[in-house]
């Protein structure tokens, strides 16, 4: 399991666009991607669980990656993260 957090600098915060964005990506590898604020814990392939964590500019996203490809898959969404959030 690999895990990683991002602080979002992005003063929208996490908005559908930059949730779909995330999502498709996420999409594309097969281990399991949960990203969580606090106590609420999203699917990081579906945009909808991940607008419902309600992430604001300055709040902490956790990401737990587990599977097969979850360095790939982490190494990337950690590029995609800083460029778009």
């Amino acid at each position: 399991m690999i895990r990683f957090t991002y602080v979002i600098s992005d003063i929208q915060g996490l908005h559908a666009r930059n949730a779909l964005q995330l999502a498709r990506a996420a999409e594309g590898y097969q281990c399991r991607i949960r990203i969580s604020k606090g106590e609420k814990q999203a699917d990081g392939k579906q945009v909808l669980s991940l607008m419902a964590l309600n992430a604001c500019c300055g709040d902490t996203l956790e990401f737990q990656l587990s599977g097969e490809d979850e360095q790939e898959a982490s190494a990337y969404l950690q590029a995609l993260v800083k460029e778009i959030l």
